[in-house]
């Protein structure tokens, strides 16, 4: 744009699988049984992603975004327990890759003329996931149900000669270590699982329909310096 801020950016991005191994206690009725260990491997993601600001000047900026996540989650291919006396409780899961798709859009005000010093955002998000586990190995303990996720907030950030909350300057000096801006969020995320009739488990009390609803608020505080 005029101010040459970039009206559009493309993201590719690679996060490479990690093993994580856990060690811990089996314990029944309160008592040791045995020394625990297992082996869970976090995937590894491939991201596409691009923004685009249909505006974006010195007193707003409207972004769209669309992400793609292909996540490989066909690298987990057990959640064994390996106990110290010999024993293994077995967990196979035989997931699969699945793709997450991620929209998103935030509306700002830059200095806007009722709060100079002050930026404000509004967000909304979707969000589409996959569920990477087959009926046979289905666990009530990892819901693994589609899931839609829906996203609203709100973002507040003092800098210059504001005022957080009134009382205190957002901007506490020259100092390399005084914070140059103070900002707050909030926000609510809802995830939303689909229904789904589980068949065929190789436990069968676990066959039977599952359904979800999950609900969250979220404050927070940032500090940039």
């Amino acid at each position: 744009n005029s101010d040459g801020k970039p009206l559009a950016n493309i993201g590719l991005v690679y996060r490479s699988k990690a093993t994580l191994r856990l060690n811990g206690q089996f314990l029944a009725n309160g008592g040791l049984v045995a020394d625990a260990k297992t082996t869970v491997v976090l995937p590894q993601v491939y991201t596409g992603a691009i923004a685009l600001w249909p505006v974006r000047d010195a007193v707003h900026e409207w972004k769209l975004e669309v992400d793609i996540d292909y996540v490989g989650w066909k690298s987990v291919r057990n959640l064994d327990t390996r106990l110290s006396n010999g024993g293994t409780i077995p967990q196979p899961t035989n997931w699969k890759n699945v793709v997450v798709l991620l929209l998103g859009t935030e509306y700002r005000w830059l200095n806007p003329g009722l709060l100079p010093d002050w930026d404000i955002a509004l967000r909304a998000g979707y969000s589409y996931t996959q569920s990477p586990i087959p009926d046979s190995t289905f666990n009530p303990g990892i819901l693994g149900l589609d899931l839609h996720e829906v996203s609203v907030g709100s973002g507040w950030t003092c800098m210059g000669k504001g005022y957080f909350l009134g009382l205190i300057p957002c901007a506490a000096g020259p100092h390399k270590f005084a914070p140059k801006a103070i900002g707050l969020d909030v926000a609510y995320r809802g995830w939303f699982f689909e229904p789904h009739t589980v068949m065929g488990n190789n436990n069968p009390t676990v066959n039977g329909t599952y359904q979800a609803i999950a609900h969250v608020g979220i404050v927070t505080m940032r500090l940039s310096f």
